[in-house]
């Protein structure tokens, strides 16, 4: 049985997300669309820069769907629902929303996956890691993602139903979700293919970069002291090292993020007390969501010099637009 505290906190907490997810939607969108600016500079094109620039599209998409679906939802009534047109839009914006966070999911894996290759294979990630090939990987997922969200299209359905006031009847809609074997099976395809495998991936993925950032730093202390050869090859080792904790740092996000979701939306197809406690914890996981796909920007200014210069060069060009995409 789900504790009353539970209870209390989701009804406690629901007017606390209204007001913080607007906001916290307004600065996703904007932080990554600044990303996208500076990863699409000339002076920052590479392969993972391209794949971060993805990354950020998925994330600005998924933050306008949450934002106007909480826009939306407002117009909605508790109790008799909203007009056609306001639904249609709720549902929409809930399918996309889904759909553009699955495919920021596995960006990610492809993210982690990419760095991995040049970390191991330094010699080779010229060949391995190309910019047409991060585009090949990004139009795939983002088509095989489409894929795996159409049984949610149809699990949620438009209902009406008609009342009379004065003589005069009125037609109100409302989203009904389906309890059937399709419902079933896009609890199951999205619990593991959206949430579960990528979570996965992104932890045995997330160690093979650690490894490598230790074999990085171990190959720097091998040539501390040494000439001044050895020192710009330790300076670029140590930029190496920089960018790819920078990743894993992105990607560790997404694991804290994300798996305590995919755990229990999979367990909640078996469990019903956990499937009350996932429905009951769904604003404070949208709020993780919006957190997950907005705190980028923050962790590249932290964590990575040359954006943090293409930032501060964006801050002094801002009064001569042409200077942007110099």
């Amino acid at each position: 049985m789900v504790s009353p505290q539970v209870y209390r906190f989701s009804l406690a907490y629901r007017p606390i997300f209204e007001v913080a997810c607007p906001v916290l939607c307004v600065v996703g969108i904007i932080s990554n669309c600044l990303n996208i600016l500076i990863f699409s500079k000339k002076k920052m094109k590479s392969p993972i820069n391209v794949l971060l620039c993805w990354l950020a599209a998925a994330d600005g998409l998924t933050m306008i769907s949450v934002l106007t679906h909480n826009i939306q939802y407002r117009r909605l009534n508790k109790y008799y629902g909203g007009s056609l047109s306001t639904i249609q839009i709720v549902l929409v914006c809930v399918n996309s929303s889904v759909l553009f966070h699955s495919i920021a999911m596995w960006l990610a894996v492809a993210l982690a996956l990419f760095r991995s290759l040049i970390v191991f294979f330094p010699f080779r990630a010229g060949r391995l890691c190309t910019v047409k090939k991060v585009h090949i990987t990004s139009v795939t997922i983002s088509i095989l993602m489409s894929a795996v969200a159409i049984p949610n299209m149809y699990v949620n359905t438009i209902q009406s139903y008609s009342f009379t006031i004065d003589n005069t009847t009125m037609n109100w809609y409302f989203i009904n979700l389906r309890s059937d074997s399709l419902f079933n099976l896009n609890i199951v395809l999205h619990s593991v293919a959206c949430k579960l495998l990528p979570c996965v991936l992104l932890l045995v993925l997330n160690g093979v970069l650690i490894q490598g950032m230790r074999q990085a730093k171990r190959r720097h202390l091998q040539l501390t002291g040494g000439t001044s050869n050895q020192s710009a090859h330790s300076n670029r080792t140590d930029n190496k090292s920089g960018s790819t904790g920078m990743l894993v740092a992105v990607v560790t996000l997404s694991i804290i993020t994300e798996t305590p979701q995919a755990v229990m939306m999979f367990w909640s197809r078996f469990d019903q007390e956990v499937k009350t406690l996932y429905t009951l914890q769904g604003d404070p996981f949208v709020t993780l969501t919006i957190i997950n796909s907005s705190i980028n920007f923050l962790l590249y200014c932290t964590m990575s010099s040359t954006f943090r210069k293409a930032v501060i060069n964006i801050m002094r060009s801002s009064v001569n637009p042409r200077l942007w995409f110099a």
